[in-house]
């Protein structure tokens, strides 16, 4: 049992998270520290938290492929931890997985974004019929259509004969519009 109060994520210091773990930046992986006794109830409690968890690597899967973990009593992503220990402050909203890998959580592979700037930073959807982003067979009228999703409404770019141009009008507007290069990427957790 834990005697202090269950931060919420604007309680969750970066002292606080100093004190429990160490990174690895070079891995991404969250390790336990030895935990201090004023964090348990009873003696027992934290000697066989620190026998069991001091220095192993923190957290666990979740099903959706990112990692969490448990901070004194409630669940965080583990992306979330290390962007606070890293940097500070309070946890931002949306912290984007560069590479699409939701339990690499080196820095390098982190970034601050908007939900806009996220889903521009998307997986090719696993119901692609064309195996490309924003570009499917247009049955009607014997063409490959392409389009993307600007502000939340799609914007037309052309119906086309040859699935190649379809899909370099695709590319070409995703750049204009400041798509990040790993947008629709093969989907690892369809």
């Amino acid at each position: 049992m834990l005697l202090e109060k269950s931060p919420n994520s604007r309680d969750l210091s970066q002292d606080l998270l100093t004190e429990f773990f160490h990174f690895h930046p070079e891995s991404g992986a969250l390790y336990n520290k030895e935990r201090a006794r004023r964090h348990f109830e009873t003696t027992r409690a934290f000697k066989t938290w620190n026998t069991r968890w001091a220095g192993k690597v923190s957290g666990s899967n979740t099903q959706a492929g990112y990692r969490e973990v448990t901070i004194l009593s409630n669940k965080y992503l583990i992306h979330r931890i290390v962007w606070l220990l890293h940097f500070g402050g309070t946890i931002p909203d949306t912290i984007d997985h560069i590479n699409g890998v939701r339990d690499d959580n080196r820095l390098i592979n982190l970034r601050l974004a908007t939900d806009a700037e996220q889903k521009q930073n998307m997986a090719l959807y696993s119901s692609s019929t064309s195996g490309e982003m924003g570009v499917n067979w247009y049955k009607s009228y014997e063409k490959w259509h392409a389009r993307i999703k600007i502000k939340g409404k799609y914007k037309h770019l052309g119906y086309f004969l040859i699935k190649a141009d379809a899909v370099n009008a695709r590319k070409a507007a995703e750049k204009k519009y400041g798509f990040h290069e790993n947008h629709g990427r093969k989907n690892i957790y369809a």
